[in-house]
Protein backbone atom coordinates (compact mmCIF):
# COMPACT_ATOMS: atom_id res chain seq x y z
CA UNK A 1 0.00 0.00 0.00
CA UNK A 2 1.31 3.49 -0.86
CA UNK A 3 1.93 5.44 2.15
CA UNK A 4 3.30 8.50 0.62
CA UNK A 5 -0.13 9.32 -0.56
CA UNK A 6 -1.14 11.47 2.67
CA UNK A 7 2.22 13.16 2.85
CA UNK A 8 1.68 16.35 0.97
CA UNK A 9 -1.75 17.08 1.89
CA UNK A 10 -0.22 16.91 5.82
CA UNK A 11 2.18 18.55 5.30
CA UNK A 12 0.78 21.51 3.77
CA UNK A 13 -2.02 21.52 6.42
CA UNK A 14 1.16 21.85 9.28
CA UNK A 15 2.65 25.08 6.74
CA UNK A 16 -1.53 26.86 7.09
CA UNK A 17 -1.62 25.92 10.41
CA UNK A 18 1.85 27.04 11.10
CA UNK A 19 1.05 30.49 9.64
CA UNK A 20 -2.74 30.99 10.34
CA UNK A 21 -3.28 28.88 13.60
CA UNK A 22 -4.67 31.01 16.13
CA UNK A 23 -2.69 31.70 19.46
CA UNK A 24 -3.49 30.96 22.48
CA UNK A 25 -2.05 33.66 24.15
CA UNK A 26 -3.26 37.19 25.07
CA UNK A 27 -3.74 39.15 21.88
CA UNK A 28 -0.32 41.33 20.76
CA UNK A 29 -0.34 44.52 20.72
CA UNK A 30 -0.47 46.59 17.34
CA UNK A 31 2.86 46.56 15.22
CA UNK A 32 4.38 49.56 15.04
CA UNK A 33 4.06 50.75 11.88
CA UNK A 34 5.21 52.70 8.69
CA UNK A 35 2.89 54.13 5.93
CA UNK A 36 2.92 55.50 2.19
CA UNK A 37 0.55 56.63 0.16
CA UNK A 38 0.87 55.22 -3.05
CA UNK A 39 0.64 56.36 -6.50
CA UNK A 40 1.03 53.81 -9.55
CA UNK A 41 1.99 54.82 -13.23
CA UNK A 42 2.48 52.67 -16.49
CA UNK A 43 5.54 55.06 -17.22
CA UNK A 44 7.92 57.15 -15.12
CA UNK A 45 6.96 59.92 -13.61
CA UNK A 46 9.75 62.09 -16.23
CA UNK A 47 7.60 60.81 -19.19
CA UNK A 48 5.23 63.15 -20.20
CA UNK A 49 2.79 60.24 -21.84
CA UNK A 50 2.64 58.30 -18.08
CA UNK A 51 -1.26 57.56 -16.82
CA UNK A 52 -1.66 56.70 -13.34
CA UNK A 53 -3.34 53.58 -13.20
CA UNK A 54 -3.66 53.22 -9.28
CA UNK A 55 -3.48 54.86 -5.85
CA UNK A 56 -3.50 53.55 -2.53
CA UNK A 57 -1.51 52.63 0.50
CA UNK A 58 1.82 50.64 1.77
CA UNK A 59 2.17 49.72 5.33
CA UNK A 60 5.15 48.25 6.48
CA UNK A 61 5.00 46.54 10.21
CA UNK A 62 8.09 45.44 12.27
CA UNK A 63 6.91 42.31 13.27
CA UNK A 64 5.06 39.70 11.52
CA UNK A 65 1.46 40.01 11.28
CA UNK A 66 -1.04 37.54 12.23
CA UNK A 67 -3.94 36.38 10.63
CA UNK A 68 -6.02 36.93 13.76
CA UNK A 69 -5.07 40.67 13.02
CA UNK A 70 -6.83 40.57 10.51
CA UNK A 71 -10.85 41.48 10.39
CA UNK A 72 -12.66 38.26 10.28
CA UNK A 73 -14.72 39.49 7.10
CA UNK A 74 -11.79 39.52 5.26
CA UNK A 75 -9.81 36.94 6.54
CA UNK A 76 -10.70 33.84 4.67
CA UNK A 77 -9.62 36.09 1.63
CA UNK A 78 -6.67 37.52 2.47
CA UNK A 79 -5.24 33.82 4.19
CA UNK A 80 -5.98 32.56 0.42
CA UNK A 81 -4.07 35.20 -1.08
CA UNK A 82 -0.97 34.77 0.81
CA UNK A 83 -0.97 31.24 0.88
CA UNK A 84 0.17 31.19 -2.62
CA UNK A 85 3.16 33.56 -1.86
CA UNK A 86 4.23 31.80 1.19
CA UNK A 87 4.59 28.57 -0.43
CA UNK A 88 6.87 30.15 -2.73
CA UNK A 89 8.61 32.50 -0.54
CA UNK A 90 8.81 31.16 2.75
CA UNK A 91 8.13 34.78 4.20
CA UNK A 92 5.97 35.59 6.94
CA UNK A 93 3.18 38.89 6.60
CA UNK A 94 4.88 42.41 7.93
CA UNK A 95 2.71 44.41 6.00
CA UNK A 96 -0.93 45.18 3.79
CA UNK A 97 -1.64 46.98 1.19
CA UNK A 98 -5.13 48.22 -0.73
CA UNK A 99 -4.44 49.72 -4.25
CA UNK A 100 -7.67 51.23 -6.25
CA UNK A 101 -7.34 50.84 -9.79
CA UNK A 102 -8.38 53.44 -11.92
CA UNK A 103 -9.97 52.37 -14.77
CA UNK A 104 -7.54 52.56 -17.30
CA UNK A 105 -7.37 50.39 -20.01
CA UNK A 106 -3.64 49.42 -18.28
CA UNK A 107 -4.32 46.10 -16.55
CA UNK A 108 -2.22 47.18 -13.68
CA UNK A 109 -1.58 44.91 -10.59
CA UNK A 110 -4.68 46.75 -8.83
CA UNK A 111 -6.76 44.24 -10.88
CA UNK A 112 -4.96 41.31 -10.39
CA UNK A 113 -4.54 41.53 -6.60
CA UNK A 114 -6.09 45.10 -5.31
CA UNK A 115 -5.26 44.47 -1.55
CA UNK A 116 -3.91 41.27 0.62
CA UNK A 117 -0.91 41.15 3.39
CA UNK A 118 3.10 41.74 2.12
CA UNK A 119 5.98 39.91 3.23
CA UNK A 120 8.62 42.60 2.78
CA UNK A 121 11.89 42.28 3.12
CA UNK A 122 14.91 44.55 3.76
CA UNK A 123 17.51 43.83 1.16
CA UNK A 124 19.47 46.67 1.47
CA UNK A 125 19.60 49.71 4.27
CA UNK A 126 17.33 51.43 1.76
CA UNK A 127 15.47 49.10 -0.25
CA UNK A 128 12.41 46.80 0.10
CA UNK A 129 10.94 43.96 -1.82
CA UNK A 130 7.93 42.03 -1.78
CA UNK A 131 5.58 40.02 -4.01
CA UNK A 132 1.86 41.35 -4.31
CA UNK A 133 0.72 38.58 -6.09
CA UNK A 134 1.10 34.50 -6.52
CA UNK A 135 -0.82 32.18 -8.93
CA UNK A 136 -0.01 29.05 -10.09
CA UNK A 137 1.59 30.75 -13.18
CA UNK A 138 1.94 34.53 -12.95
CA UNK A 139 3.56 36.75 -10.14
CA UNK A 140 3.80 40.21 -9.28
CA UNK A 141 6.93 41.60 -7.67
CA UNK A 142 7.65 45.43 -6.24
CA UNK A 143 11.37 46.65 -5.35
CA UNK A 144 11.10 50.24 -3.74
CA UNK A 145 13.74 52.55 -2.53
CA UNK A 146 13.51 54.98 0.35
CA UNK A 147 14.25 58.30 0.03
CA UNK A 148 13.41 59.97 3.59
CA UNK A 149 9.58 60.30 3.92
CA UNK A 150 9.19 59.41 -0.22
CA UNK A 151 10.28 56.15 -1.83
CA UNK A 152 9.88 55.02 -5.47
CA UNK A 153 9.96 51.95 -7.04
CA UNK A 154 9.22 49.04 -9.77
CA UNK A 155 6.41 46.63 -9.82
CA UNK A 156 7.36 43.59 -12.31
CA UNK A 157 4.69 41.58 -13.39
CA UNK A 158 4.49 37.54 -15.06
CA UNK A 159 1.80 37.16 -16.67
CA UNK A 160 1.52 32.94 -17.89
CA UNK A 161 -1.99 33.35 -18.28
CA UNK A 162 -1.16 36.05 -20.75
CA UNK A 163 0.99 33.55 -22.46
CA UNK A 164 4.23 35.20 -20.19
CA UNK A 165 3.34 38.91 -20.86
CA UNK A 166 5.03 40.95 -18.82
CA UNK A 167 3.49 44.08 -16.57
CA UNK A 168 5.80 46.82 -15.52
CA UNK A 169 4.60 49.86 -13.77
CA UNK A 170 6.35 52.66 -11.58
CA UNK A 171 5.30 53.47 -7.73
CA UNK A 172 5.82 56.52 -5.68
CA UNK A 173 4.95 57.05 -2.33
CA UNK A 174 4.89 59.57 0.34
CA UNK A 175 4.59 58.57 4.24
CA UNK A 176 1.50 59.48 6.32
CA UNK A 177 1.59 61.20 9.33
CA UNK A 178 -0.39 57.99 10.60
CA UNK A 179 0.05 54.64 10.05
CA UNK A 180 -2.29 51.80 11.42
CA UNK A 181 -2.94 48.11 10.16
CA UNK A 182 -6.59 48.97 10.46
CA UNK A 183 -6.66 51.90 7.93
CA UNK A 184 -5.40 49.51 5.29
CA UNK A 185 -7.83 47.03 6.55
CA UNK A 186 -10.31 49.35 5.94
CA UNK A 187 -9.59 50.20 2.75
CA UNK A 188 -9.21 46.58 1.67
CA UNK A 189 -12.90 46.28 2.75
CA UNK A 190 -14.40 49.68 0.83
CA UNK A 191 -13.04 47.58 -2.35
CA UNK A 192 -13.81 44.40 -1.72
CA UNK A 193 -17.43 46.17 -1.19
CA UNK A 194 -17.15 47.81 -4.61
CA UNK A 195 -15.97 44.82 -6.65
CA UNK A 196 -19.17 42.99 -5.34
CA UNK A 197 -21.52 45.99 -6.53
CA UNK A 198 -23.29 45.71 -9.83
CA UNK A 199 -21.45 48.49 -12.25
CA UNK A 200 -23.90 51.28 -12.73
Amino acid sequence: MDRGVGILPVATLAALLLLGAQSQAAEPPPPSTTAYKVSVFDKPRRDPTRKQVAEGMFIFAERRVTFEEVPEMLREEFMSRYREIFFSTAVDPNGCFALRHLGSEHGSVAVLAPYGLVGWQHSAPDTITGRLFQSPDSTYDVTLIVKGDRLEGTGNGNLGFRSGATLVEHFYGERLPVARLADCFQEASELRQEAKEPAQ
